[in-house]
């Protein structure tokens, strides 16, 4: 069987799931290989980047403040400061590649094997349908599948979206905790009383979209939420404007420029 692997490999090497370069190792070529962690110091509760100085596992200065309504945040990456990772997610975006989802869902569910307690169950952040319809896919359910084949765990569609409101990377989204409010509900009449949840998203930027998901899981009965993502996106000056925490502080006198918006 070895000499007959190495026979195919000779005759149709793996490639690149980003780019189709021949492979020598893994699906990835050198060139677009994924960090193995996510950089930095982080927050635990939302995974936020911590000055360097600051140990890792310490609650960041907006958790205390304002704590979430989820109680855990696992990252694979950061969103900016690992750009390979952004490149992968904006790909299996644009493309509806289903290899490189489960690829990501992959990593993903390593991660969270490795910090759940119990078998995980994955509840997907819901897509409006009118989106769904547009795009073609759900790639979120897609990923959340990937993740829970990875990590053995199950995905429960637990919630769906119930207004159509703008993206959360939208240049007119002033407030991203007030665009998404009151916008997600229950699929069916269902009791999670106790249960300990994971809602599973691509991006998280502000956290706006993964505490109105977790406020409608505790109406439900949940008992503990938590995230797993596959990039944190903290706040960044992009295109002239200061994207910080929730809001967009526009300067005076800017002309709105079009930037990246599918960042939620």
């Amino acid at each position: 069987m070895g000499l007959l692997f190495e026979l195919a490999e000779c005759l149709w090497p793996s490639r690149c799931l980003l780019c189709e370069a021949p492979c020598s190792e893994g699906p990835l070529c050198s060139k677009h290989a994924l960090p193995q962690k996510l950089s930095g110091p982080r927050c635990p509760r939302c995974a936020g980047r911590l000055p360097a100085v600051i140990p890792d596992g310490t609650l960041c200065a907006e958790c205390r403040r304002h704590p979430p309504a989820f109680d855990q945040t696992l990252a694979c990456w950061d969103y900016w400061e690992q750009p390979a990772a952004r490149e992968h997610i904006l790909a299996a975006k644009h493309r509806g590649s289903a290899a490189l989802w489960r690829y990501l869902g992959v990593r993903l569910g390593e991660v969270l094997s490795s910090a759940a307690e119990e078998r995980p169950l994955l509840v997907p952040v819901p897509t409006h349908l009118s989106r769904k319809i547009e795009r073609g896919y759900d790639w979120v359910a897609s990923l959340a599948c990937a993740t829970a084949a990875r990590c053995d765990g199950e995905v429960l569609s637990a919630l769906k979206k119930i207004r159509l409101t703008r993206s959360q990377g939208d240049p007119l989204v002033a407030d991203r905790r007030r665009n998404v409010r009151a916008s997600f509900g229950p699929t069916a009449r269902l009791s999670l009383k106790g249960r300990a949840l994971w809602l599973v998203d691509d991006v998280m930027t502000s956290g706006a979209t993964a505490g109105e998901c977790a406020r409608a899981l505790r109406r439900l009965g949940a008992d503990r939420v938590g995230v797993c993502i596959l990039a944190r996106a903290n706040g960044r000056r992009s295109g002239g404007m200061i994207l910080a925490g929730s809001k967009v502080a526009r300067p005076r006198n800017h002309l709105p420029e079009i930037f990246d918006r599918r960042v939620d």
